[in-house]
């Protein structure tokens, strides 16, 4: 890990907080990895990125992550990032440029197979591509 990427977990990490919606064990873990990071490559105080103020990402993940959760899945986010599996594909999204990514395994690693903007378009690919749900209720 180079000293720049160091930087920026040890940043996002100390915004992982209970008055943002963290757990006490996600609190402490994050905490405790954030000064193990700090420690282990000696980054000095000064050096670590701190945010003045909020980008958009942070609160228009929830809608992403929402969108998700309507066809069935479930969405991992770190940062200004998620991803989630539909299918053999893994969907990239990025909160700060609100674009989305589908790449699809193949012998040489990932390779991108489409790229969109917005969360419609995320909304739409859902539709076509997410397993259907089923309930268990009645008609």
């Amino acid at each position: 890990m180079n000293r720049e990427a160091a930087l920026r977990k040890v940043s996002l990490l100390r915004r992982v907080i209970p008055e943002r919606g963290a757990t006490p064990g996600e609190f402490a873990s994050a905490t405790h990895l954030a000064k193990k990071l700090a420690d282990d490559l000696a980054l000095p105080e000064d050096e670590i990125i701190r945010r003045t103020h909020e980008p958009n990402s942070r609160r228009s993940w929830v809608y992403w992550e929402q969108a998700a959760s309507e066809f069935g899945l479930r969405m991992n986010h770190f940062g200004s990032r998620a991803n989630l599996r539909v299918g053999d594909a893994l969907i990239v999204i990025d909160f700060e440029r609100s674009q989305w990514t589908v790449r699809k395994s193949s012998p040489m690693g990932y390779r991108e197979v489409m790229r969109k903007p917005g969360l419609d378009s995320f909304r739409e690919f859902l539709q076509q591509h997410a397993p259907p749900s089923y309930s268990l209720g009645s008609a």
